[in-house]
């Protein structure tokens, strides 16, 4: 019977240029899943925003519609003058209106909102503006974003 001999090779596990070029890749790695989540979370940020300015928008063609009695009282409406021509209930569903978009943040308002109601050709144009940061190549750019909603009541 023949015997073979097996040679042990010289294996004293990882050397510190492995361990090295791995602690780079895995911190380069991390790096850009951390600049994803804060796209990711900027992003969420001003569809939140565009989806409130769409439910107010509605909210207040409802008050309107509800309201046919005085709907020429809408007319002209700015959410940053008070409302002096306007009625009871047209001052109350304007004062409601301004009060949530305007509100904190945190409570669903959007920021430096502005809404605004007018009459083109028949048709009641609601129209809320609001500050967005939105994402280029280049970076972020604070830009005035709105939402314009036309009802024909």
């Amino acid at each position: 019977m023949k015997v073979q001999v097996i040679k042990k090779h010289n294996c004293n596990g990882f050397g510190m240029i492995e361990v090295l070029v791995a602690f780079v890749i895995v911190s380069v790695g991390l790096l850009g899943l951390g600049t994803m989540q804060l796209f990711s979370i900027k992003n969420i940020n001003n569809s939140q925003y565009r989806t409130l300015a769409t439910l107010y928008a509605y909210d207040m063609a409802e008050r309107m519609r509800s309201n046919k009695v005085s709907l020429a009282e809408y007319n002209g409406v700015d959410t940053t003058a008070i409302c002096a021509a306007c009625g009871v209930v047209a001052q109350m569903d304007v004062n409601d209106w301004t009060n949530n978009l305007t509100q904190s943040l945190d409570s669903g308002g959007l920021p430096n909102a502005v809404g605004t109601i007018t009459v083109n050709a028949g048709l009641r144009e609601i129209k809320i503006a609001w500050d967005e940061t939105t994402r280029y190549d280049t970076g972020g750019i604070l830009n005035t974003e709105s939402y314009t909603l036309i009802v024909d009541i």
